[in-house]
């Protein structure tokens, strides 16, 4: 599963390099591949996800 290109820094160099392996290797992105990667960042999650760590969290304190 490919979901795209990956670079060790966030320079200049190393932002060049990603993009001639992208543009160079010319591999096969599937959208689905992104799709599923993206559910990662949806919103419900995200509310579900903090809300269960704001009780987690809350029953821990208040249990001592």
């Amino acid at each position: 599963m490919k979901k795209g290109s990956i670079f060790e820094k966030q320079s200049i160099t190393d932002i060049e390099r990603a993009i001639e392996i992208f543009e160079t290797k010319k591999k096969v992105y599937k959208k689905e591949d992104f799709e599923s990667n993206i559910k990662r960042f949806d919103k419900g999650r995200f509310h579900l996800e903090f809300k269960g760590f704001i009780e987690k969290t809350y029953n821990q304190f208040y249990s001592k």
